[in-house]
């Protein structure tokens, strides 16, 4: 798209000066407004000496006097008539121009609603309790619209230290277990009691557990929400989540998309390892 400089279109003193496309568009309307102008009066002058001409084929100056008279606010009237007619075809364009503009800030208007109420539903919170060896999910809304239709999708995936062998062969363990979860026409609400959604690490053994939380081992949690609202009649909206575990920290950060792209999305049609 080409771009303008705005130096050049800065005056002297710095201040903004107008594009010269609107100046010659400004000045062409002008033009067009006085143009019309000296038609009518010419129009004018040229039809009153057109009737002065024909009154003289009158004989009597009462006659004469009574056709000039009769013509003249004939011709008036016609002007008027077309001057009136100019007047509101302007003022049809310009209240064409402002329904346009209204009809162009309802949609502005809607879109803005629709943006600051719609739904918002994600993961708020993750916890991991080391003594019962699970890892605690909080899903709420914080939009402005209850949420319905919710499906959530999570895989918890643990990867041991990558095993670098010979001809540059990778090996690397991991376990993961997924849970899937339809709430149907429940409704979430904001501020409402929230979803909770807990994985149970019962099938890691007590080795791979600590070497999880000594930052050995990584951590991970990917998946979606998938949700509709009341503005969102035919489509459902879908919130894809990645989260990484930090040991040294206690704390769960957001990850790269990437990870799910490389491990998968859709896995759970094809059935988890293990569904909690």
């Amino acid at each position: 798209m080409p771009q303008t400089d705005s130096k050049n279109n800065q005056g002297k003193d710095g201040a903004a000066q107008p594009d010269p496309k609107i100046k010659r568009r400004v000045r062409f309307r002008r033009f067009l407004y006085v143009g019309s102008i000296v038609l009518v009066v010419v129009g004018c002058i040229a039809g009153i000496g057109c009737l002065v001409v024909a009154s003289r084929f009158f004989n009597e100056p009462a006659d004469r006097a009574k056709f000039l008279t009769e013509s003249i606010l004939s011709l008036l009237v016609l002007v008027a008539i077309i001057i009136q007619t100019r007047i509101y075809f302007i003022q049809r364009d310009l209240m064409r121009k402002q329904w346009e503009e209204m009809r162009s800030q309802s949609g502005k208007m809607g879109e803005a609603l629709m943006l600051g109420n719609r739904a918002s539903v994600s993961v708020h919170s993750i916890a991991i309790n080391k003594e019962k060896r699970a890892v605690l999910l909080k899903i709420e809304n914080t939009g402005n619209t209850p949420a319905e239709e919710i499906s959530i999708f999570l895989k918890l995936f643990s990867f041991a230290p990558a095993r670098f062998l010979k001809y540059g062969e990778v090996r690397q363990k991991t376990k993961e277990s997924s849970v899937t979860e339809d709430y149907g026409r429940t409704q979430l609400f904001k501020g409402n009691l929230p979803i909770l959604l807990t994985f149970y690490l019962a099938d890691w053994t007590d080795k791979q557990f600590r070497l999880i939380t000594d930052g050995v081992d990584s951590l991970s949690i990917l998946g979606y929400v998938s949700y509709r609202d009341g503005f969102s009649s035919q489509r459902q909206k879908r919130t894809e989540v990645v989260f990484d575990y930090h040991a040294e920290l206690d704390a769960w950060t957001a990850g790269p998309p990437e990870h799910g792209d490389v491990l998968g999305w859709e896995e759970e049609y094809q059935g988890s390892e293990e569904s909690c």
